[in-house]
C-alpha cells in the first residue's frame, strides 16, 4: 500500500558531500531519510522554495517535454529499498493510459516538487523508517541532524 507525503524536507551537508531527504506521511513520527547527492539536494531545495531560474533546468524540461506531447506527471512513489538503494517510479498520464516508469528517488523528488504533483511511499518503508526521536549518541552526521529536528523543519508541504 502506498501513503501519500504530506511533508518533506532537505538536509544539506556540504560537510558530508551529500544530502538527505526526509519524507513523511503526517500519520505517524516515521520519517523516510533518502541519501542524495550534494548538487541534486540543491536542486531539490531551489523547487522547494520556488526560487526562480534563468534557464529552464532539467526536471522543468521534462515537464515541458510531457506539457507538448500531450502527457502528465500524475504522481511519483518511492516504492521499495534493496541492497540500501531506493527505487522510485513516475507515473505519467499519456493518451488515455497511464505509463509507469523507473527512476532515481531523487529524480521523481526533484519532477514531483517541479510539477506539484503527489508523492508516495510504500506503507512497508515507512514501517521500517527512522523516527524523529533517534538514540542519542550516533556520531553519523545525518543522524545527529535527524535527531535534532524541530517538527516546524517540515514547513514545505504537498
Amino acid at each position: 500500500m502506498l501513503l501519500r507525503v504530506r511533508k518533506y524536507a532537505i538536509i544539506l551537508s556540504p560537510e558530508a558531500g551529500g544530502a538527505v531527504l526526509l519524507l513523511n506521511n503526517e500519520t505517524s513520527d516515521a520519517v523516510l531519510p533518502i541519501g542524495i547527492d550534494l548538487h541534486m539536494g540543491r536542486i531539490i531545495l531551489d523547487f522547494m522554495k520556488r526560487i526562480p531560474r534563468k534557464r529552464p533546468w532539467t526536471h522543468d524540461l521534462m515537464g515541458k517535454i510531457l506539457s507538448k506531447c500531450g502527457a502528465r506527471l500524475n504522481r511519483v512513489a518511492i516504492k521499495d529499498r534493496k541492497q540500501g538503494v531506493y527505487s522510485a517510479v513516475i507515473h505519467i498520464k499519456a493518451q488515455g493510459r497511464e505509463i509507469e516508469l523507473d527512476c532515481r528517488p531523487s529524480d521523481a523528488i526533484a519532477l514531483a516538487i517541479c510539477q506539484r504533483v503527489p508523492i508516495y511511499v510504500s506503507e512497508r518503508l515507512l514501517s521500517v523508517a527512522y523516527v524523529i526521536k533517534m538514540k542519542s549518541g550516533d556520531e553519523d552526521p545525518y543522524k545527529i541532524r535527524l535527531q535534532n529536528l524541530n517538527p516546524d523543519f517540515f514547513k514545505y508541504k504537498m
